[in-house]
């Protein structure tokens, strides 16, 4: 089965702190850590109400989507998110699919927001898919849009399992 996952207003979400172990995890040197958390965190949102300033918020997350470091900045949460899915790819049985005999094992893709998973159309393969989500979600802030994910199964697929996944 193939899955198709899309991140909801996936730039606002991404924790901060997060952003700063996935950073500290790649080797980053602490003083550019620093410099870039600096940058992402130096920003203050003001509300105005009728040409007043009626209040300011300090956000604790997000990247902004106008700065030239955001894309960057996401692609390092995405190979968490990579990483996470490797490792299970190694360890479960069924997560990725081979096109062809000495060909690799592809379990995922990843294209801005939109991820693509490959796996055995099994429910271990399906709880195991859905435990990373969750892991991922938990840690990053990131979430599944539903509304814009989906399943495809090979025809093969019974209905029974299609509808157990």
């Amino acid at each position: 089965m193939a899955i198709k996952l899309d991140m909801s207003k996936a730039y606002d979400k991404v924790e901060w702190e997060f952003l700063r172990t996935v950073l500290f995890k790649m080797n980053f040197p602490l003083v550019w850590i620093d410099l870039v958390m600096d940058c992402i965190s130096s920003t203050s949102l003001s509300f105005v109400l009728n040409g007043r300033n009626v209040g300011n918020v300090m956000p604790y997350r997000g990247l902004r989507q106008w700065c030239p470091l955001s894309p960057y900045l996401f692609l390092f949460c995405t190979e968490a998110f990579s990483c996470l899915l490797s490792d299970s790819e190694k360890n479960v049985r069924g997560l990725g699919f081979k096109c062809c005999r000495g060909a690799p094992i592809v379990s995922h893709m990843f294209f801005a927001d939109d991820s693509f998973l490959f796996c055995k159309a099994s429910k271990k393969s399906s709880l195991c898919i859905k435990k990373i989500l969750d892991i991922y979600e938990r840690g990053s802030g990131q979430q599944i849009n539903l509304h814009k994910s989906s399943i495809n199964f090979n025809p093969n697929v019974d209905n029974i399992n299609r509808s157990g996944i």
